[in-house]
């Protein structure tokens, strides 16, 4: 039997109401399907609250930033975070990473008598401000640190300076503006130059410099960059080696097979890179013809 799709009948469509299916959806007249809210009510209101507990805590911290700057007394301990204890963090690490707390360390450290605590502060891990920057990817922290007076070359526990972590982690956007400050050194004084020249000598746990680093991880913009400015303040980057292998850049561009462009920059900076010899006396041109000869032999070996 067919179902009374008449007027009288209790199904008729012009008259069929909001029916609730098992889905939480609702059917309406012309059957479109209407997705409940609720779900989507709450999420707004998640977003909400926590947009202005991060207000709220951010303005907390910038008070606390200039009670601690506006102190009168010197032998003052920096307060701890309230947000991450396990890395022993200090609001002024906090501050790096929003940008109205920052402002307010750098507007703040201008006319305190604690600015030297605040440079040389540290976490557990031993990173100052810039290093945190570098580390969170808070690249638009970086100038303000520097032209405050963090310094470049400064060696977390692992060795690195911010420049290392940046390029370790792959933070582009800190790479690139360390590389615009390399770019236009002459812009700053001498303490920060003297910083910037540092940075480019120091070597980590692992043995590597940022120029070591830069050709590792294939940053040929990079590593054009470090070589101009070695070149310009007549650094001799032919003796950077490799820590405990003792390989030359253009040595440790073969091991690594480098690319084309990273060989490219190593040709216009380094033009001698093939003579420069390792810990064993061996040029990279020499050792190149070592390889073959091994190769050559170990193929022979295996046929044989």
């Amino acid at each position: 039997m067919e179902a009374d799709l008449s007027m009288n009948g209790y199904y008729s469509m012009s008259f069929l109401p909001l029916l609730q299916q098992e889905n939480n959806e609702y059917v309406s007249e012309d059957r479109a399907l209407t997705l409940n809210p609720i779900k989507e009510d709450i999420n707004v209101q998640h977003q909400e609250q926590d947009t202005k507990r991060k207000e709220k805590e951010n303005i907390d911290l910038e008070k606390q930033i200039e009670t601690f700057l506006k102190e009168q007394a010197q032998d003052i301990t920096i307060p701890l975070s309230n947000r991450s204890t396990k890395f022993g963090n200090t609001i002024f690490h906090d501050a790096v990473l929003n940008a109205s707390t920052l402002l307010a360390l750098c507007n703040g450290v201008k006319k305190s008598t604690h600015k030297d605590q605040v440079l040389k502060a540290r976490n557990k891990l031993r990173h100052n401000l810039l290093h945190h920057a570098c580390l969170h990817d808070k690249s638009e922290a970086i100038r303000p640190l520097v032209g405050m007076g963090i310094a470049l070359h400064e060696l977390d526990q692992s060795g690195n300076t911010p420049l290392h972590l940046a390029i370790v982690n792959r933070r582009s956007d800190c790479i690139l503006q360390i590389q615009q400050l390399l770019q236009k050194y002459d812009a700053y004084d001498e303490k920060v130059l003297a910083s910037m020249v540092k940075m480019t000598k120091v070597y980590n746990r692992q043995g590597y410099t940022v120029l070591h680093l830069a050709l590792l991880e294939n940053l040929p913009e990079l590593l054009g960059v470090i070589l101009e400015f070695c070149q310009q303040k007549q650094i001799d980057v032919t003796e950077y080696e490799v820590l405990g292998s003792g390989d030359s850049l253009r040595k440790l561009a073969l091991k690594t097979k480098a690319s084309t462009e990273i060989l490219k920059v190593l040709e216009e900076y380094v033009p001698n890179y093939l003579l420069i010899e390792n810990y064993a006396g061996d040029t990279a041109a020499a050792t190149d013809e070592i390889e073959e000869i091994s190769d050559e032999m170990e193929m022979k070996l295996n046929f044989e």
